[in-house]
């Protein structure tokens, strides 16, 4: 969440524009330039973690829908004029946190987390510049300091604004100081459309950024130097302006600056107006902002004093306590317009989020919370430390050899597909009736093959009715039916029960001779240029029934995977340890993948591991066949990426993988203009680590020889969302169940050097991450009972 402040008239554009042109000249002489941190390397510094980074994606989502009007909730920004100091910063947060989550049905809290001082003529200009309030300017310094402020403030789960632009994130445009309501109208619209702008990549190189434009731009009426605009007919006369203007009546209110006249306690009783009109049922006020900490008032620094923790040294703050009753009123003026918009028969069901407390570990949440039958389809997602459990089925998406389909709330739409089934998938997802989506599913391996026939589901993504994402002491529970809610709650919130003790013997040496001459058999196919390199697997049976949930919670302890997953989806369930992503994506349209491709076993001896790390690091055979692999990664995402966008980031790196370590690399690029994720999906699909090269040659040779389709095996499962975010892990390391049988399987990457027993043995190591840790089945079946 972002506002910005709109310049006064034309002519002060250009007047600055061109007194910055006569400093640069002048700077050119006695200017010092000093290197700074690119955003690069400043986030290698101050890492976000997943949990942390998910936490701003959710906000942003909800601001959004706040603003669309698809979250009846009101968003209310509060929090220090500015930032001096971390601990302040963040015992400031801990109360709000706290508040926020009991407020959370009626309000979206967002922290303002302001850094700069740009409007400052003299004294101190902000912490990202001088990080001492008496100090000395130290730019490189401050940017740190303020990454692991707001760093810290989201890892307590409470989302923050800053003042920032071009960001994916809604824009606010005040009004001018002046109080002049059209110049942000007229800002607004000049925001919406796409622009071309001079600006630094994340190298810190100069670069030109093309933008789509923001459709999330939105009035902040902030008062001025004639008045205030908080009323109730400064209101209307704002939406006048907006319809004027076509644009979306939709408007937030600062109750500090020129409304409160800057005078603090003011800014309970603009509170108190704001929230009459809120339950009165006005529908365009979408937010409000107010200036906080934890002391009221402001103090003045000082050289040589301490400061008085938790006091602002910027504007004037309204104090802790009186923030919290002025919260407080505006959850239930919330409310209140809720009640009212219920009674005309216009009330929707509201998706809340809220933050839990719990011990354990994530893991075993997440497998707790699986097995209480509340969900007949889930699908549990690691990825980077945060455990994401996906249950019930609000809208799905399903392909088979020749038809998608689409349901959401009971209506159903089947189509026929005959290219592109990925983005076919993409785009059934995209024309599902919902402003907001998160899916979770699987992709089969022989998707799009051409001559795949029958009636089997080759994919299957679900928008759950219920996200929950677990992490290190904290769930956040994302569900519209309160009785949910309350029943996860308390799953997540009871004591764990204890790991099933047993465990189920397989004989992974099955198949030696089959395997074997298949190797050979490839090998004389590659001599022949029929392929470069194919990928052959085996299966192996699993004697007697098994426990998945506890064998992946087992499996897991055992296992350093790149994504991790549980599933119970479309008659299969299964659990696995995803040794590499087939493609990342984000909503800045960077794509990656990382093939992984070459072997050699990890034990518990480190000398013997080393020795074999660097075996593998010199083994011409296996050197060949990371290569070939990395190549046609590259290939393949320059069908989808701008021209010469796609890099290798990293090349010939080792990654330990349970019982296995392999040779690792990452290519990545950005996709062009009229590509999508799901179009660079199906340009790594299936993953080439395993398939082979040429693709269709190596499918045709895997469909002739190996006795079974391969169904999941060496298929992805993925998240994708509505912002153009996607994420597939390759399933691989995993034990399946379908249609009462359980089984696990692996392969092997077969090129001209390779050798038939040396394959075999491979594909043994490869079945020794998950096989020593199956758990028998026990009586009772599949599921705990529900806590009480």
């Amino acid at each position: 969440m972002t506002t910005v402040d709109t310049p006064d008239t034309a002519a002060e554009i250009v007047a600055r524009q061109a007194l910055l042109a006569l400093d640069s000249m002048v700077w050119a002489d006695r200017a010092i330039c000093e290197p700074m941190t690119s955003p690069a390397s400043l986030r290698e510094l101050v890492p976000l973690t997943e949990d942390a980074a998910e936490v701003v994606r959710r906000a942003r989502r909800s601001i959004r829908d706040v603003l669309d009007g698809a979250d009846d909730r009101l968003l209310v920004i509060v929090g220090p004029c500015s930032i001096h100091d971390h601990d302040s910063a963040l015992d400031y947060a801990d109360h709000l946190t706290a508040l926020a989550g009991q407020l959370s049905e009626d309000l979206v809290v967002v922290m303002r987390a302001y850094f700069e001082k740009a409007r400052t003529a003299t004294g101190w200009p902000g912490l990202s510049t001088v990080p001492v309030v008496d100090g000395q300017p130290d730019p490189m310094s401050g940017f740190r300091l303020a990454r692991s402020i707001m760093a810290d403030i989201v890892q307590r789960g409470l989302p923050h604004r800053q003042l920032a632009s071009g960001l994916a994130m809604p824009i606010g445009m005040k009004n001018r100081t002046d109080g002049c309501v059209e110049a942000a109208v007229n800002a607004i619209l000049v925001a919406e459309r796409g622009h071309a702008l001079l600006d630094v990549d994340q190298n810190g190189q100069l670069c030109v950024r093309r933008t789509p434009g923001n459709r999330h731009c939105h009035l902040v009426l902030r008062g001025g130097t004639h008045g205030s605009n908080h009323h109730a007919s400064a209101i209307e006369e704002a939406r006048r302006l907006l319809r004027s203007a076509s644009l979306p009546e939709r408007l937030v209110v600062d109750a500090s600056h020129g409304n409160s006249g800057k005078d603090h306690e003011r800014q309970a009783a603009v509170a108190h107006d704001i929230a009459g009109q809120v339950a009165g049922g006005d529908q365009a006020i979408r937010g409000v902002m107010i200036e906080s900490f934890l002391l009221p008032g402001r103090q003045e620094p000082v050289p040589g004093r301490t400061l008085e923790h938790g006091r602002s040294v910027t504007d004037s703050c309204l104090s802790w306590p009186a923030t919290a009753e002025v919260l407080t009123e505006l959850g239930q003026a919330s409310a209140a317009r809720r009640r009212r918009r219920g009674h005309s028969g216009h009330a929707t069901a509201r998706t809340r989020t809220e933050a839990v407390s719990i011990t354990g570990s994530p893991a075993d949440r997440a497998v707790a919370l699986a097995r209480t039958g509340l969900f007949d389809t889930y699908m549990v997602y690691e990825r980077g430390g945060v455990w994401t459990v996906a249950g019930g089925v609000l809208a799905s998406v399903t392909l088979d050899a020749t038809r998608i389909r689409r349901t959401h709330a009971g209506d159903e739409h089947s189509r026929t597909w005959t290219s592109r089934p990925l983005r076919a998938l993409g785009e059934a997802l995209a024309e599902l009736p919902m402003p907001r989506w998160t899916a979770y599913g699987w992709i089969a391996f022989e998707a799009g093959q051409p001559d795949r026939t029958g009636d089997d589901d080759l994919a299957q993504l679900i928008v759950p009715q219920t996200e929950v994402r677990i992490s290190a002491g904290t769930a956040l529970i994302t569900c519209a039916d309160q009785h949910l809610r309350q029943a996860i709650r308390r799953t997540l919130t009871a004591d764990l029960p204890a790991r099933p003790p047993g465990s189920v013997t397989v004989d992974i040496s099955s198949d030696r001779d089959w395997y074997c001459d298949a190797v050979a058999a490839a090998v004389r196919e590659i001599h022949d240029d029929h392929f470069r390199k194919v990928i052959l697997s085996r299966s192996v049976p699993v004697p007697s029934a098994i426990d998945i949930p506890s064998t992946y919670l087992r499996g897991r302890a055992a296992n350093t995977p790149a994504r991790s997953f549980l599933l119970k989806m479309s008659g299969i369930t299964a659990a696995g340890f995803c040794p590499e992503t087939v493609l990342q994506a984000g909503p800045d349209r960077i794509v990656s993948t990382q093939p992984l491709a070459g072997t050699r076993a990890l034990g518990t001896d480190p000398h013997e591991n080393l020795r074999l790390r660097q075996e593998l690091l010199s083994d011409p055979k296996e050197l060949l066949e990371h290569t070939l692999s990395v190549q046609a990664a590259c290939d393949e995402l320059r069908q989808v990426c701008a021209p010469d966008s796609v890099v290798v980031n990293e090349l010939l790196s080792v990654k330990e993988r349970g019982s296995v370590q392999h040779l690792a690399s990452r290519v990545s690029g950005r996709l062009s203009a009229d590509h999508t994720a799901w179009d660079a999906l199906e340009a790594v699909y299936p993953g080439v680590t395993a398939s082979g090269i040429p693709k269709a040659a190596a499918r045709d040779y895997i469909a002739r020889t190996e006795p079974n389709p391969r169904d999941l095996y060496a298929g992805a499962v993925l998240t994708a969302s509505s912002d153009g975010a996607l994420d597939a892990g390759l399933v691989l390391r995993t034990v399946f169940e379908k249609d009462g049988r359980q089984w696990l399987r692996a392969g092997a990457g077969i090129v001209a050097e390779s050798r038939p027993e040396r394959e075999y043995e491979e594909t043994c190591e490869k079945l020794r991450s998950v096989a020593p840790h199956l758990v028998p089945a026990h009586h009772g079946g599949d599921h705990a009972a529900l806590p009480a």
